[in-house]
């Protein structure tokens, strides 16, 4: 099996653009068409829907993988949920259609 290298980053929404504080970078994500799968389970099952998203999902939609990052939007707080209550939206982006011609 290979291994890859992962890196990540955590983001906060905001309203409106305002200066990072001290030890935070700004990141800016492109807008766009994005492939959503609402994951629902504890987070060691992700790696199937990544499967199943990246595999079948991105393969049927006749398009390629975006530039954009792929982003995980957490819903509600392993804290105060059970495992297999927790629920994740992970998002794909995709090529626009003019850059597939």
């Amino acid at each position: 099996m290979k291994t890859v290298a992962l890196r990540s980053t955590a983001v906060f929404v905001g309203c409106a653009p305002a200066a990072p504080g001290a030890g935070l970078t700004p990141l800016m994500i492109d807008g766009g068409l994005f492939a959503r799968l609402a994951h629902t389970g504890p987070y060691a099952t992700m790696p199937a829907a990544y499967r199943w998203l990246f595999g079948h999902r991105l393969a049927a939609s006749g398009r390629h993988l975006g530039a954009s990052p792929v982003i995980e939007e957490y819903l509600n707080s392993p804290r105060q949920t059970a495992p297999n209550d927790l629920r994740t939206y992970l998002q794909m982006p995709l090529q626009p259609i003019e850059t597939l011609a």
